[in-house]
């Protein structure tokens, strides 16, 4: 049985590079039965594309694809939501023909931590169609109001950061990852038959990544796993892209650029004066974390390290 990988990138340099370098070694016991596909969510990150297609040539069994190879994704349905495709660009990846048997869908943000990727899904896959973690790092409460059977969905909803599945199966029952639209609960009880197991407790009902595979794969019983939180065979990071997106630091657009550290040393110097040392404390607390991660696999960083953190933060980090 063949498995292929399918990672998204777009977050920063050295996250792809910590995310590839442990997937690449959890892989390597049975790199002859493991496919890579890296996806590269903006084509203009030249940094991150450059080092992607280096990492291709050096390896087998690896493919590179980008926004430009992607005709499938309806990116202007989706231009106010998730301008790059979020989730909904698995269901691209899902259909290229390096997927034959099983998939698995990863963000930047997941670590395999496992030795042996391939045995362990072989193993979870054995009594299952789909399987994979809950998506704890991202609780959406709005899940907690749709209810299947006796389940919340918040407590059963596979998170796209590591959700495994069966190629044919999947595409047989066209079942899609991404969604990302708001619905009358009435019209969702049309769209799954007025089906008694499942409830919408709230009027309008926000589906994202994850449906309606969630969904309707239950209510046609199809076999879902939910490995463990405990299981260490895999880590989803708190939310790195959305950590600098964030309106309050608005750095996305710095990432790996060489005016980064200055508008860091700008925002802390800003949030100084307004006394605001809790979030100072806490984007100091995120970022350190980042640091020592990427210390540990020997990658660098410019922004994050140890030696930069420390200089950036040094006043806040006194009061």
């Amino acid at each position: 049985m063949q498995l292929t990988t399918l990672s998204q990138f777009g977050a920063r340099l050295s996250l792809a590079k910590l995310h590839i370098t442990l997937l690449l070694k959890s892989a390597r016991p049975h790199q002859d039965k493991i496919k890579h596909i890296f996806y590269l969510v903006d084509p203009g990150n030249s940094k991150l594309s450059k080092y992607l297609h280096e990492v291709r040539k050096s390896n087998k069994g690896i493919v590179v694809y980008t926004r430009k190879d992607n005709s499938y994704t309806p990116f202007g349905r989706l231009k106010n939501k998730v301008p790059y495709g979020g989730d909904c660009n698995y269901d691209f990846l899902i259909r290229c023909p390096e997927v034959t048997d099983y998939f698995l869908t990863m963000h930047d943000d997941t670590l395999v931590h496992t030795e042996d990727l391939y045995s362990r899904v072989v193993d979870t896959m054995r009594d299952a169609d789909f399987a994979g973690y809950i998506d704890t790092r991202r609780e959406i409460d709005g899940y907690h109001h749709i209810r299947l059977d006796d389940s919340r969905m918040s407590d059963i909803r596979l998170g796209t950061w590591f959700t495994i599945g069966r190629k044919r199966l999947y595409l047989n029952r066209n079942y899609r990852m991404g969604d990302y639209r708001n619905y009358w609960k009435y019209f969702l009880y049309l769209r799954y038959g007025f089906n008694k197991r499942i409830r919408f407790h709230k009027q309008k009902v926000w589906l994202n990544g994850g449906f309606d595979l969630n969904i309707r794969g239950r209510l046609e019983d199809r076999r879902f796993k939910v490995i463990a939180e405990t299981d260490s065979m895999a880590e989803h990071l708190n939310k790195i892209t959305g950590f600098f997106a964030a309106s309050k630091r608005n750095m996305l657009g710095y990432v790996d650029t060489p005016e980064e550290i200055e508008m860091w040393k700008k925002y802390v110097e800003k949030l100084c004066k307004l006394g605001e040392y809790e979030q100072l404390k806490f984007d100091y607390e995120f970022l350190s974390d980042l640091a020592l991660r990427f210390s540990l696999e020997g990658i660098d960083d410019p922004l994050l390290n140890s030696e930069t953190l420390g200089e950036l933060f040094q006043t806040s980090l006194q009061q």
